[in-house]
């Protein structure tokens, strides 16, 4: 196999300039067959490791919940009965403990997801999520545009695109897509499909004030951005590619 790393430096630098970012012979930077495909994998390394630099040291993982469609009445969110919408999961994930002290959640995709339009209640907001399969088997349809509602990282699942010109918006939170040392963490769009997900740091829906930050360890994609698509943001602009 061929795989083609983006080098982190221009990337950042093509990035803060509000340039989108496609694979070019420049530097340590390698042209990709598909202009408007960039695909960005580390080493063969196969082991599985989640990658927690989206969240702070000092969280730990307390409360877990799964996710799939095969979800019955009643559902639970648990393996036998998991929860059937990326809502539902959310909701079910604590935010804090009793002390108040911030935690991090857990979404398990079991079998396949459907996950359309991620858009969250009020209730919802602000909670640190791990996003990752439970088997080789796993698999996420994405129907619509992600904009993720916290610190987020999401990885050992496949992610299938039901169209072209889908995104994934990180809304001013810390985002890692895939686990560093494994270049088959994150699978997009294979094999059963061709589309790839543009990725951005901000917003596409509001202006934000805050800096943003994406790590990309594994995945393919379209084109990256550090900002927002078509509105503001005041702040800098982080993308780190491993």
């Amino acid at each position: 196999d061929t795989y083609y790393i983006a080098d982190a430096e221009n990337l950042t630098m093509q990035v803060e300039y509000g340039e989108y970012l496609k694979t070019e012979e420049k530097g340590d930077t390698t042209s990709t067959e598909d202009d408007n495909m960039i695909e960005v994998d580390t080493n063969t390394s196969t082991e599985t490791n989640v990658d927690y630099t989206a969240l702070e040291e000092e969280e730990t993982i307390v409360d877990t919940v799964y996710l799939g469609n095969y979800g019955q009445e009643g559902e639970e969110g648990t393996k036998e009965n998991p929860y059937k919408s990326i809502t539902s999961a959310y909701k079910a994930l604590k935010l804090q403990k009793s002390d108040g002290t911030r935690v991090t959640g857990r979404i398990i995709i079991m079998g396949t997801a459907e996950i359309s339009s991620w858009a969250m209640e009020e209730d919802s907001l602000d909670k640190n999520v791990i996003i990752t399969g439970y088997d080789e088997n796993s698999k996420i349809n994405m129907n619509g545009d992600w904009t993720l509602q916290g610190d987020t990282t999401i990885t050992d699942v496949n992610i299938l695109l039901s169209k072209d010109n889908l995104s994934i918006y990180a809304n001013g939170y810390n985002l890692v897509l895939g686990t560093e040392g494994n270049k088959e963490s994150l699978r997009i769009g294979e094999p059963d499909n061709i589309y790839y997900p543009d990725v951005y740091g901000g917003s596409s829906t509001k202006t934000l004030s805050v800096d943003t930050n994406i790590t990309i360890n594994s995945g393919r994609y379209r084109y990256i951005y550090g900002g927002s698509n078509k509105q503001a943001i005041s702040g800098n602009t982080n993308v780190n590619v491993n």
